[in-house]
């Protein structure tokens, strides 16, 4: 309320003219202020119609970090909203992107983090991702998920989440060389959930049948292997993990590589996930991997063992009220059709 206040009472003009001060800490004040405007819908149009945009863009460029993060981080709040992504864009011919660009090479990790966010919340634009990309922004963005520090690498890989929704910038992403570098990450940072999960959720979405061979020669399959052995059953990376592996087990290569590089202890985990009431979700995703790699003879060996938990799971699909689950048990009894396993049980 105060904030809508300060903005409807004509608030807004002076602020702007406070942040123009050459006053350090009178500029850092009205930068704060504005920010703390940004956080409301309403008071985030006003400010664009008083003309903070040109305002905050320049101050990007201001050599006191704490004015580059306030204004960074009220440009980000704005670019939260698409329908002001235009009016951002169109100053100074798209000089915004630029800007933010150079600012993810600030040694101020707040203000190199603040930069990716915004970028990520201005990439909602299928054309603004297209721009950036072909300012050799992959190689830079690298280099941020390469950085030893949390934050950064975190920022980054939602830059990185936002990018990979975007078929069209698979072949790119991908040639960066950057899937060797999510799989260090998630060995570093398994315990991690905001991370985690993120790079979990990239690799799914960077699957595709041409990407496969990349997705091997880059040890992201036998790193999400090891994370899986070593995730906890109430971890909220494991859902995340399991989603991936499943995904990828509709590629044919990247499915051989999961059975050769799978041993009992997979299998048996496997079995246990698939079996838990409590979330359906992981259960489904872990019932998948198993339907998956039970087209081969080498993986269903491991599964000799443990048919009747298999039957189990199985007849309580096939009466389960979601259709997902009981398409999953025909599924499931048609991929262990060839090898008979389901037969042996009693």
């Amino acid at each position: 309320l105060r904030r809508n206040a300060i903005a409807s009472e004509g608030g807004i003009k002076p602020l702007l003219g406070l942040a123009k001060s050459y006053d350090p800490r009178v500029q850092q004040n009205a930068a704060g202020a504005i920010l703390n405007l940004t956080k409301s819908e309403k008071t985030q149009h006003l400010l664009c119609k008083e003309g903070a945009l040109p305002v905050l863009i320049l101050h990007l460029q201001s050599p006191d970090s704490e004015v580059q993060y306030y204004s960074c981080s009220a440009l980000t709040n704005i670019a939260s909203n698409p329908l002001h992504h235009p009016s951002m864009l169109r100053i100074g011919d798209g000089i915004l992107l630029k800007m933010l660009q150079a600012l993810m090479s600030s040694t101020v990790v707040k203000v190199c983090c603040q930069a990716c966010y915004c970028l990520r919340n201005l990439f909602l634009n299928a054309d603004t991702q297209d721009d950036i990309v072909a300012m050799n922004f992959l190689p830079q963005l690298h280099e941020l998920l390469k950085f030893s520090n949390k934050s950064v690498n975190e920022a980054a890989l939602s830059v990185l989440s936002v990018l990979s929704e975007n078929h069209s910038n698979t072949a790119v992403i991908v040639s960066e060389n950057i899937l060797k570098t999510l799989g260090k990450l998630l060995l570093i940072y398994k315990t991690s959930p905001g991370i985690s999960n993120y790079v979990a959720n990239i690799i799914q979405k960077l699957a595709t049948s041409g990407t496969q061979q990349a997705i091997i020669d880059s040890g992201c399959v036998v790193v999400l292997l090891q994370v899986l052995g070593l995730l906890t059953i109430h971890n909220e990376t494991l859902l995340y993990v399991t989603a991936c592996i499943a995904q990828l087990t509709n590629n044919e290569k990247i499915r051989t590589q999961i059975i050769q590089e799978s041993d009992v202890n997979v299998a048996a985990y496997l079995l246990m996930l698939s079996s838990q009431s409590g979330n359906i979700d992981l259960s489904f995703q872990a019932a998948y991997i198993i339907s998956q790699l039970g087209q081969d003879e080498m993986f269903t060996l491991l599964l000799r063992p443990h048919v009747k938990e298999i039957v189990g799971y199985v007849l309580h699909f096939l009466k389960h009220q979601e259709i997902r689950f009981q398409h999953l048990g025909l599924l499931t009894i048609r991929n262990f059709r060839k090898d008979d396993l389901l037969l042996m049980c009693d």
